[in-house]
């Protein structure tokens, strides 16, 4: 907006409009089982998988992939730092598989 000085109440009673709306249909959706961040350089696996972490549903499990070296060497700890539990890893051919619980880590 050029002038929102002009539309603060209308900006304002959206704002709380917003809030006692439900989510979309589309936001609502089964999350997915899956990240895939095979090819993907550090430090961006780390901060991916931690802002789906953030965003994922308390005790579930994301399973997580990664490329080997610093990769597996970094995103495990990094999640772990942020509260949550590596309950599996696994090598495969030229990748690993990270199988992480989604904890409560705002207690």
């Amino acid at each position: 907006l050029e002038s929102a000085q002009e539309h603060l109440p209308e900006i304002a009673d959206f704002c709380e409009k917003t809030k006692k709306l439900h989510l979309p249909t589309d936001l609502n959706c089964e999350f997915p089982g899956i990240l895939d961040l095979r090819g993907v350089h550090c430090p961006r696996n780390a901060a991916r998988a931690r802002l789906v972490m953030d965003g994922y549903p308390e005790g579930r499990t994301l399973e997580i992939l990664l490329d080997d070296g610093a990769p597996i060497e970094n995103v495990p700890g990094v999640l772990v730092a942020d509260g949550h539990k590596v309950v599996f890893r696994e090598k495969k051919a030229d990748y690993w598989i990270l199988k992480v619980v989604k904890l409560n880590n705002k207690e």
